[in-house]
């Protein structure tokens, strides 16, 4: 959808959401573990839960990918929605700390450069929300994946240079606006770190297709592969394009060690092209 234009009756919009620099309220020993919670604060629908997003542990800037759902949205109505973020203290028997909150209203977005806007939030920070029509295709389902990497490039230091990586993997999905020209990526999955190894072989993932890539098992897809830093300051290994089909399309077929199936896994910014590790997919598939 182009800058400036809206569908006349979006029949699902698909929420996003991010944040910057918030403000640590966990002491110097530590990091807050955010999440965000969305509702409806006036208009017709003043009230409305949207939802919640995951939590992400001792970070400042997270990226959730958790996407939450509006369906009632129609254009001209005045739909504020605020955001709030909280720390997460389930873990610690205390109640949750608010850590900041912005409102967002959703024509102004639908209208805005990149269907996205960014607000400052008071005391530390700012958030993001991003909003784009949700299905796109005719691909329904639930994409199950199972992924492992090989010979993955040890970017982990550590002690005396002993250190080996705790790679974790994250999906991303392409969004462009043609009208003003904006693209980028938007993350749909993160896996968890695997500790210590060069050849992790991660849990079998789920999500929807919805959330993965509109419903079309065509879409434009990136898998980076990162090496997980406590601080939060993650080391990326490298990366691939792919599309939901492609993985379908690559499963091995001769173990988990099938390389002649494996898909390049190469740093992004590197001028040689060089591999950095290839990634073998176990399975892959649409289930109902």
């Amino acid at each position: 959808v182009k800058s400036g234009k809206m569908a006349s009756r979006p029949s699902r919009l698909q929420l996003s959401v991010r944040a910057e620099g918030l403000k640590n309220l966990s002491g110097v020993r530590g990091k807050s573990d955010p999440y965000a919670t969305l509702s409806i604060s006036g208009g017709i629908h003043d009230g409305t839960v949207i939802g919640r997003t995951e939590t992400i542990k001792d970070c400042l800037s997270p990226q959730w990918t958790r996407k939450l759902f509006i369906e009632f949205y129609s254009p001209g109505v005045y739909a504020p929605v605020s955001v709030q973020v909280f720390d997460d203290r389930s873990g610690k028997n205390e109640d949750d700390k608010k850590m900041g909150e912005a409102t967002f209203e959703i024509s102004e977005i639908l209208y805005a450069p990149g269907r996205e806007i960014i607000a400052p939030i008071e005391g530390r920070g700012r958030l993001s929300l991003h909003i784009d029509d949700s299905v796109k295709g005719s691909d329904h389902g639930s994409f199950r994946f199972h992924l492992r990497a090989l010979d993955l490039k040890n970017v982990e230091s550590g002690l005396l240079g002993l250190g080996v990586a705790d790679p974790f993997y994250e999906v991303h999905r392409k969004f462009s606006d043609h009208g003003s020209g904006i693209a980028r990526w938007v993350t749909v999955y993160r896996s968890e770190p695997i500790e210590d190894t060069l050849n992790p072989v991660w849990d079998m993932g789920t999500i929807g297709t919805e959330e993965l890539c509109h419903c079309d098992l065509d879409w434009p897809l990136l898998v980076t592969v990162l090496d997980w830093e406590k601080s939060g300051r993650h080391r990326t290994i490298g990366g691939f394009e792919t599309t939901a089909r492609i993985l379908m399309d690559n499963v091995s077929v001769r173990g988990n060690a099938d390389r002649e199936k494996a898909i390049k896994i190469c740093l992004g910014d590197s001028a040689d092209g060089a591999v950095w590790g290839l990634m073998v997919v176990l399975n892959a598939l649409v289930v109902s």
